[in-house]
């Protein structure tokens, strides 16, 4: 404010190398400047601001009263120089899912997101200066120069529905745009399998694969699964592909599959294999290599040796108490291989859904805490029809931790037996039963475990004892020993990988020779042990060997004494 308005004035304006004067002493009470926006070129690229100078200079007249100076800040106009985010384009580019899906629709886990995103600028007075785009687990950051650039953003594995770009200029200015997108759920399939001989001296193996896959309709295509398998001898390097391939339907959703197979080639007994099955569905491949192990002989002789499971060698010539080193042996190896849980473990450690499952010498430990219900194939037992006491979840109800039990029936298809397990629960096989019984754990939904301890196991319900017992895999389940009191002379039955119980009976006659009588269902073989009763009489240990009898029984029904049968003179 002047003090008289007989005062004039000059002003002078200075904006870096703009300025500005009034004519001499012609300003009166106030003068209006308009500084033009091209003065924002004189502001550091990179600020939004710059400081001007005016500068005043007092007249009474003709006389110079005096000159002030001060600043002020001019300051940028973000609604005309900002950056700009074009239209967003998204598409899959992972060759395996890109054909099978939509427009801006993506799988799971498996398709490339790959987002072409247009940047620029408005006004003439900025510059692009960076970028960031965010996809769920992934952000990316990107330095940009001038007023015009495309950047494109790719995320591998996709693993959400919607992508953010923030664009930021060289003077601050930032805006944001989301871009939404359709992702479709997923998770590539799981697989485990086993295999193993039909007969011990048989080229016909059979299999099995079981594990967790993920049904629905992709746009183009509904996901299924197709098996195949491939094989080679164990010491080989070199696979050789199986004419073998079955497709499997699935509903949507997750769920549990099991699969039997035959396999088509003949496995000479005397050599072991690797079996490697594959699962594929329309995104994934998944692998398991099992072992075809080498078929062993139940019973195998010479004239001078007998071996039984290839454990037990009997030589005659070297002592002439054979009968004595015969009932030991077999209470010894009996003693390992009649095993009394028909269960074999072939679970891995994995974890599903949250749950860690550790395996170490049959049990298997569960740590973590259920995301939903966790659910792995502990193993499959090949055991005929009848009543069974399963157990290994002590502890365990319904709605916490379980072990089920599956069956396949006849045809292959799988259902549902015994729901949960405990402690001890009995297992009477169904009428439509087809001889597989398959164990799982199952944690519920939500629940937490520490170091819990499954100890799955299934045993013939006259084994009073529940004491858990790891099964072997790939060891026949020999059955009790017949003991005929009256000449104190044993005979056994024996199914390879239990596939059937016996029905047999022995009957000593007082010569000594083991009469067997039954039904045979699956092919069985025993070891007659024939001696002279007239020279000790029928005492264990002490009855001299004449001869080793060796008979087998196929399908069906079989009387009295195999006359077919081979006889082995000791000497």
């Amino acid at each position: 404010n002047r003090k008289s308005s007989s005062f004039t004035h000059t002003v002078s304006l200075t904006c870096g190398s703009w300025s500005w004067s009034s004519s001499a002493r012609g300003v009166g009470a106030s003068v209006a400047v308009a500084i033009p926006y091209s003065v924002i070129a004189q502001f550091s690229a990179t600020s939004k601001t710059a400081t001007c100078t005016v500068s005043c200079t007092t007249f009474n007249g003709t006389t110079n009263i005096g000159t002030k100076t001060a600043t002020f800040t001019l300051q940028t106009d973000s609604s005309v120089d900002h950056p700009n985010i074009g239209t967003i384009t998204v598409e899959d580019t992972n060759e395996r899912t890109s054909s099978i899906v939509g427009a801006e629709t993506f799988i799971y886990g498996i398709s490339t997101l790959t987002a072409t995103i247009p940047l620029t600028v408005s006004g003439s007075y900025t510059q692009l200066a960076s970028a960031v785009v965010t996809c769920g687990t992934k952000s990316q950051t990107y330095f940009l120069s001038g007023t015009s650039q495309t950047i494109t953003f790719t995320f591998d594995r996709v693993d959400y529905n919607s992508l953010t770009v923030k664009v930021t200029d060289k003077r601050g200015n930032s805006v944001s745009k989301t871009k939404t997108y359709t992702l479709m759920a997923y998770q590539p399939e799981t697989v485990t399998g086993t295999v193993g001989r039909v007969t011990a001296t048989g080229s016909t193996a059979v299999g099995q694969v079981s594990g967790v896959a993920y049904g629905g309709n992709y746009g183009q295509a509904s996901n299924s699964l197709t098996v195949t398998y491939k094989y080679k001898e164990h010491d080989a390097t070199t696979w050789t592909d199986s004419a073998y391939s079955a497709t499997l339907t699935l509903n949507d959703g997750q769920q549990t599959y099991t699969h039997a197979i035959t396999l088509l080639e003949a496995f000479d007994y005397q050599r072991q294999y690797d079996i490697q099955f594959v699962v594929n569905d329309l995104f994934n491949t998944a692998t398991y290599t099992a072992q075809l192990m080498q078929g062993l002989p139940i019973l195998s002789w010479d004239e001078t040796e007998v071996d039984v499971w290839g454990d037990l060698h009997i030589h005659s010539r070297e002592n002439p108490y054979v009968w004595q080193d015969v009932m030991q042996g077999f209470d010894a190896v009996f003693a390992n291989y009649g095993q009394k849980n028909l269960l074999p473990i072939t679970a891995t450690g994995t974890t599903v859904h949250g749950i860690t499952y550790t395996v170490k010498d049959g049990t298997i430990t569960a740590n973590g805490t259920a995301d939903a219900n966790s659910v792995i194939l502990v193993g499959t037992a090949y055991v005929p029809s009848g009543s069974y006491i399963a157990s290994g979840a002590s502890g365990g109800t319904i709605d916490t931790y379980y072990l089920q039990i599956n069956y396949l029936d006849s045809g292959g298809t799988a259902h549902t037996g015994v729901a949960t397990i405990a402690d001890d629960t009995d297992w009477i096989t169904p009428s439509d039963y087809g001889g597989t019984t398959q164990f799982y754990i199952v944690v519920r939904g939500g629940q937490t475990v520490n170091n819990l301890e499954f100890k799955p196991m299934l045993r013939d319900p006259r084994i009073a004892s529940d004491t858990f017992v790891q099964r072997l895999n790939n060891v026949p389940y020999v059955e009790d020993f017949v003991v005929n009191s009256a000449y104190n002379t044993r005979a056994f039955a024996s199914a390879i990988y239990a596939k059937a119980l016996s029905t047999l009976q022995s009957h000593g006659m007082s010569n000594g020779i083991v009469i067997i009588n039954g039904v045979a269902v699956g092919t069985r073989y025993g070891l007659i042990v024939d001696y002279v009763s007239s020279t000790y009489g029928a005492i264990i240990g002490f009855g001299y060997v004449n001869y080793i009898r060796i008979f087998r029984l196929n399908n069906g029904t079989w009387t009295g004494y195999d006359t077919n049968t081979t006889a082995v003179t000791l000497s």
